[in-house]
């Protein structure tokens, strides 16, 4: 009957519902509030996750080579007293991640990626990289000119030394994401390193091709940092892709 109320008890083991006029469930007020509670918590998903979808650099026409490019740019101008590189390679890494999956790739998200990463120990990884390279480089250098005891031969010991702390570290900088321990991501690197060797091929040979670029025309060392980021993207997803 119209109007009418049937008892009825509802999931919740409490209240009635009713009968509207126009024949429609009356949920009554302890459903109302359960339906007001749920619709302010839709509310505030979407105000979370709203921003962060429309926040694409450019509005979101900036293409892939594009971003790159930034990135190669953001990179070089964050590294230049040498130090802050890895930190900065760990941040181009999520940044370029976060374009391919269409999610937040401003220039602000770029800044906050790298902060958190050179807070959260990014600083001293990028310190001690710079100065195991220097050794070594200057080994190398000296071993190549018989400085050294031992000749050219530590002098490539040395070169292929440099090489795996550069692989090493820039595997680590790919791991990396908010909140990681650095100390820990370098342990997981060297296995990952050692594991999976295409992916370790495909990094080399992202910093083969920037030092092939450099040789040709050293004003695009600017970009370089780019080219070894999309190197480390496509090394992890295909790692994960064959996982």
């Amino acid at each position: 009957m119209t109007g009418t109320t049937a008892p009825h008890r509802g999931a919740n083991g409490t209240g009635e519902v009713g009968v509207g006029a126009a024949g429609l469930p009356n949920p009554g007020p302890a459903g109302l509030a359960v339906l007001g509670r749920s619709g302010r918590a839709r509310r505030r998903h979407a105000d979370l996750t709203a921003p962060e979808e429309l926040r694409r650099f450019g509005g979101g026409a900036v293409g892939p080579f594009s971003q790159m490019l930034l990135i190669g740019l953001c990179v070089c101008a964050l590294s230049l007293p040498l130090f802050p590189a890895v930190p900065a390679l760990a941040a181009a890494v999520r940044q370029l991640e976060r374009h391919l999956s269409a999610r937040d790739d401003s220039l602000r998200a770029f800044w906050r990626g790298f902060v958190d990463a050179f807070r959260s120990g990014g600083w001293w990884v990028g310190l001690g990289t710079t100065a195991v390279l220097g050794l070594l480089a200057v080994n190398a250098s000296g071993s190549f000119q018989g400085l050294v005891p031992g000749g050219a031969a530590v002098g490539w010991v040395s070169v292929a030394a440099g090489v795996g702390v550069l692989l090493v570290v820039s595997r680590a900088a790919a791991l990396w994401r908010p909140g990681a321990r650095w100390g820990d991501l370098l342990r997981e690197a060297v296995d990952v390193t050692v594991a999976d060797p295409v992916g370790s091929v495909l990094v080399l040979t992202g910093y083969g091709v920037a030092a092939v670029v450099v040789w040709m025309l050293p004003p695009l060392v600017v970009i370089t940092p780019g080219m070894v980021t999309v190197a480390l993207v496509a090394a992890e997803r295909r790692r994960h892709g064959a996982a």
